[in-house]
């Protein structure tokens, strides 16, 4: 069984610039600090799992997960989670099975995913309008599956 992946967990207070927040951040093979996971290249589908916990003031939290296919110099969104003012948890799978068209990587909408597209490299980011307080925080874990 493979374990989950941490890829980010964040105290959520003032608000983000519009591009957010990269809340990712592990160590490579030498100990330097990257803002992304590698995961193996015969992963078949991914288990993402959003947990945000709500404090307090606030207006909307969203939370992008992102993958790269070139060694990180673009990104695309596969899912997108969207909270206001009451803790939840979304979960979603993605499957590299799924046939994808051409597609030309863009913003995703509230709560919406882009499957068929598992790279390598990954990583979360948040976006937060307003000021939460009363310790809101966020978890965003994954779980590759061959």
């Amino acid at each position: 069984m493979i374990s989950p992946l941490n890829l980010g967990d964040s105290v959520i207070g003032a608000a983000t610039a519009a591009a957010g927040e990269v809340i990712t951040s592990s160590a490579d093979i030498n100990g330097a600090t990257q803002a992304y996971l590698e995961i193996e290249d015969d992963v078949s589908a991914v288990l993402l799992s959003v947990n945000f916990t709500y404090g307090s003031g606030g207006s909307t939290l969203k939370v992008i997960v992102e993958t790269s296919v070139d060694g990180g110099t673009t990104w695309t969104e596969v899912y997108r989670a969207a909270f206001t003012t009451a803790s939840g948890q979304r979960l979603v799978n993605l499957s590299a099975l799924t046939p994808v068209s051409p597609y030309t990587p863009a913003a995703l909408s509230d709560d919406a995913v882009k499957d068929g597209i598992i790279g390598p490299r990954w990583r979360a980011r948040k976006i937060v309008s307003g000021t939460y307080a009363g310790n809101s925080s966020l978890s965003v874990r994954m779980v590759p599956r061959r």
